[in-house]
């Protein structure tokens, strides 16, 4: 039966790669597909290999099912109650525990009473009147009053400009603003807009000379004097960046109704004071915009976790980033960040792979069927899956499951297209070779 079975099918291990690579892109019911064939294909004598698979796929099972549970409840949002019920249906294949059980047939119940006698219902669809234009000046609800109307009379070559920003085609943007500041070639908007637009295309010092050309002409821009402290910090000129955003903060005192525009100014200012050693004025200098009605408080906390723990205060910095999380949990990456606080300190490795996985998880969107309502739920994979898995790899290194940390290399090696994560990779590859087998 082992000859035969490796003679006309995929052995064990091809099967566990496959399921490896479906689990770690969310198709937990292919992945519990391809376990349940390897834990077939594999010699019964292997026991530690067959718990291994085992354990897998109890873990995948256990995610399809609640997976199916929260389609399920989608559809049901939707007033799709037939779709639901199919949901439903496979979700009881994967129900393997009796509370599990219990569950899908609770819910089976529910949508039986809730729409047993319900005739469906056809929704109104209110037909869209509003024009191009009408979108362009709710897109520019972001702006201050004066740079909206500003915007506005500037016509239909700003909202080209515009919106060549909003699909990030920076060249072509601004190839846009520059047009326009050849006929207003003292506009602050346009030369914040054209400093924004050459530093998002890779050319750093021109977006400088736009940004100090707008600063002369309008010193209280918060765009420019953000953009502007940001690259003095980059590079290493401290002085003028503290005395730019010393005399900015000094004019603009943080208030309840301070414009979101002003935020990331006094979150540069707080990282630099936390920089050159002033740790109780940048842990206040932080906090305080936890009161700023406009702010977002998960990245204040984001920010205050960094500061924290260049003061030293590693536990209020860990729950700093704790709280970021708990306020924004789809946020990839705080939840890398506090991966990386746990695993540079040896400490809650299996915490720090949890995080490290619904990071990963998080930046994954799923795509619902062709027609909108049911079908399968493809993944779109996450654009920072390989530098994930190659910091999943280390964790399992770190914790001596040299086996696992072995396989995700393998993967996170065949989907890195990034040369510093690649080389990241062949380092941690190379270690666990010279290190040996542990486990």
């Amino acid at each position: 039966m082992k000859f035969l079975k490796s003679l006309f099918g995929a052995s064990a291990e091809k099967h566990e790669d496959k399921a490896d690579e479906l689990r770690l892109d969310f198709e937990y019911r292919d992945a519990a597909y391809y376990y349940q064939k390897a834990v077939d294909a594999l010699d019964p004598k292997d026991e530690g290999g067959v718990e291994r698979l085992r354990r897998k796929l109890r873990e995948v099972r256990y995610q399809a099912l609640l997976q199916l549970l929260e389609e399920a409840a989608e559809l049901v949002e939707k007033r799709a109650p037939e779709l639901a019920h199919e949901k439903l249906e496979i979700a009881a294949n994967f129900a393997d525990e009796d509370a599990a059980k219990q569950e899908v047939a609770r819910r089976q119940a529910e949508l039986a009473e809730q729409f047993g006698a319900e005739e469906p219902v056809v929704e109104a669809v209110e037909e869209v009147t509003g024009t191009d234009a009408d979108l362009f000046e709710l897109a520019l609800t972001g702006y201050e009053p004066e740079d909206r109307e500003r915007a506005l009379a500037l016509g239909d070559p700003f909202r080209g400009a515009f919106e060549a920003c909003q699909k990030e085609a920076w060249p072509e943007a601004l190839a846009a603003v520059l047009s326009l500041l050849r006929e207003h070639p003292e506009e602050p908007l346009l030369l914040e807009l054209a400093g924004m637009c050459s530093e998002n295309a890779g050319n750093g010092d021109e977006a400088v000379a736009f940004w100090q050309r707008a600063h002369v002409l309008a010193p209280r821009r918060p765009g420019v004097i953000q953009g502007l402290a940001s690259h003095y910090r980059g590079q290493g000129r401290h002085g003028e960046a503290r005395s730019l955003l010393a005399s900015a903060v000094e004019a603009r005192p943080v208030s309840e109704d301070l414009p979101e525009a002003w935020v990331p100014v006094y979150l540069e200012h707080a990282l630099l004071l936390s920089e050159d050693g002033h740790h109780q004025h940048a842990v206040s200098a932080a906090a305080a915009l936890l009161d700023v009605a406009a702010a977002d408080p998960g990245l204040v906390f984001y920010n205050l976790a960094g500061i924290l723990e260049r003061a030293g205060r590693e536990d209020d910095g860990r729950k700093a980033l704790e709280r970021s999380i708990e306020l924004a949990p789809r946020r990839a990456i705080y939840r890398e960040r506090l991966a990386d606080f746990l695993v540079d300190r040896r400490t809650d490795l299996d915490m720090a792979l949890s995080l490290l996985v619904s990071a990963n998880e998080a930046e994954t969107t799923g795509r619902a069927g062709a027609l909108g309502t049911g079908g399968a739920m493809r993944s779109l994979r996450s654009p920072n899956r390989a530098r994930y898995l190659y910091k999943m790899a280390r964790v399992y290194f770190l914790k001596g499951e040299d086996l696992e940390a072995e396989r995700t290399i393998t993967t996170a090696l065949a989907v890195s297209r990034d040369p510093e994560v690649t080389r990241a990779i062949e380092a941690l590859k190379k270690e666990l070779k010279e290190t040996g087998p542990r486990s």
